[in-house]
């Protein structure tokens, strides 16, 4: 009888200790899945940093379980989510759709006032300096090199005078 007891308890010791396994690997796929869609999504959308897209859009992120469409019955097969908060364009007011990761950092680009510091602009870097060819000194007057060395030293090839 002693046995059976022993028996029992080392058995339920082991499903116990499974379960807890079963659940750790889980929440690991589940994070690893989330965390790679939306690094994935972030760095194809110019992010700087897709840590910092990861940490914003993370608590909002699930794994969902893909159904058939014609049976209705669950595949097996999963997809990452987003719901995303959204104002409505008829009322105004906020609502959370769902999107991809692609689709939410999309959408996370266009809104500047909100995300514009996250992403690499796609605007051209304007020059500080005049980016002109450099000047043949062998061609110019003695008057015109002096005029070229005080206004534009740069194009003789001159680092600019630091007043």
């Amino acid at each position: 009888m002693n046995d059976k007891n022993s028996n029992a308890e080392q058995l339920e010791e082991r499903v116990a200790t499974a379960e807890q396994e079963a659940q750790q690997w889980e929440r690991r796929y589940k994070e690893a899945t989330i965390s790679h869609a939306l690094k994935d999504a972030a760095a194809a959308q110019g992010a700087f940093n897709a840590e910092q897209v990861v940490a914003l859009l993370r608590g909002m992120t699930k794994l969902v379980e893909i159904t058939d469409k014609a049976t209705g019955k669950p595949t097996d097969q999963f997809k990452v989510v987003v719901d995303f908060p959204e104002t409505s364009s008829k009322t105004g007011k906020p609502v959370t759709v769902e999107k991809t990761p692609e689709e939410a950092v999309k959408r996370m680009k266009e809104l500047p006032g909100t995300y514009g510091n996250l992403f690499v602009s796609g605007a051209p870097k304007k020059s500080t300096t005049k980016q002109q060819d450099p000047i043949d000194v062998r061609t110019l007057t003695p008057a015109q090199y002096r005029e070229i060395r005080n206004t534009n030293p740069e194009r003789l090839g001159l680092r600019p005078a630091y007043r």
